[in-house]
């Protein structure tokens, strides 16, 4: 067994408390027991394997905080943790796990604030912070880990404003800033995600308008800014945001018409305005492109005939 390189045991019914035994198995790789029901302490003897690159805990329910013996898992590329029940602040120590791809510590009880030493994790591609109970704002040290392509924050007590930090990560093809506390204006920045296909700020105390620059991102397949308290106009602009299936605008305080051009999106699927000020008629194109499957705008000022798109 001392020569055991890959350990996997994910997708059982085991239960009971993780062995420190294996920290015998000193050329492990590999030690993935997600999907079980294990529970107890994260064993500090973790730590002494220190040639493994993948280490996943997962969907369990183990229950203690994050030892600080898994800085010492220099070779790690990815770590999975969650699912479980986690709690205490997450380690500064992690930052010498410079390695680290895939980092996913969701769906726990984390609190505190995210170490501002995150960025050192520079090759970090998925970032998974999502369902805790983190607080503070978002670091301006994000601004370093150049290489992230998925980003969920989602589902914590974030608040500050939105930093301008996100033009730097150019690589983001998702981003997840959705309830949370985060206040302040929609900025600009995020004209510069050129690769962005999902966009989610819902559920925040964000003000304002929705900003022109939006147009910019023309990868967007879905975008929601829904229960936030922007006010003004749809921007025409969205036009240009022929990729959207989904868009999701309900519980601000936007006014104006609904423009004939959201009928143009021709890929749209679920459209979803309710609780607004939007006056006058549904536009006469909504509809003609055959695969819109959702539509609500309830709660606004709509008046005039619904279109015969709509029944087609």
């Amino acid at each position: 067994m001392s020569e055991l390189r890959c350990l996997s045991l994910t997708g059982n019914y085991f239960s009971g408390t993780i062995s420190p035994e294996f920290s015998k198995l000193q050329k492990l790789q590999v030690l993935d027991l997600s999907n079980n029901n294990l529970w107890g302490l994260l064993p500090y003897e973790l730590g002494f394997l220190k040639r493994l690159k993948t280490l996943d805990l997962s969907h369990n329910q183990l229950h203690s905080e994050i030892s600080n013996s898994f800085s010492l898992l220099t070779n790690l590329i990815h770590l999975g943790l969650t699912n479980n029940q986690l709690h205490g602040e997450i380690p500064n120590s992690f930052s010498l796990l410079t390695k680290l791809i895939y980092l996913d510590l969701s769906y726990n009880l984390l609190h505190g604030e995210i170490p501002n030493s995150f960025s050192l994790l520079t090759n970090l591609r998925s970032l998974y912070l999502s369902n805790n109970q983190l607080h503070g704002e978002i670091p301006n040290s994000f601004s370093l880990l150049t290489n992230l392509i998925y980003l969920f924050l989602s589902n914590n007590q974030l608040h500050g404003e939105i930093p301008n930090i996100f033009p730097l990560l150019t690589n983001l093809i998702t981003l997840f800033l959705s309830n949370n506390q985060l206040h302040g204006e929609i900025p600009n920045c995020f004209s510069l995600l050129k690769n962005l296909n999902y966009l989610d700020l819902s559920n925040n105390q964000l003000h304002g308008e929705i900003p022109n620059s939006f147009s910019l991102l023309t990868n967007l397949i879905q975008l929601d800014l829904s229960n936030n308290q922007l006010h003004g106009e749809i921007p025409n602009s969205f036009s240009l945001l022929t990729n959207l299936t989904s868009l999701s605008l309900c519980q601000n305080n936007l006014q104006g018409f609904i423009t004939e051009f959201i009928g143009d999106l021709f890929k749209l699927e679920v459209l979803v305005f309710w609780d607004n000020n939007f006056p006058r008629r549904i536009p006469r194109k909504l509809g003609t492109n055959g695969i819109l499957s959702v539509l609500d705008v309830s709660s606004n000022k709509l008046s005039g005939p619904i279109p015969e798109s709509l029944g087609s």
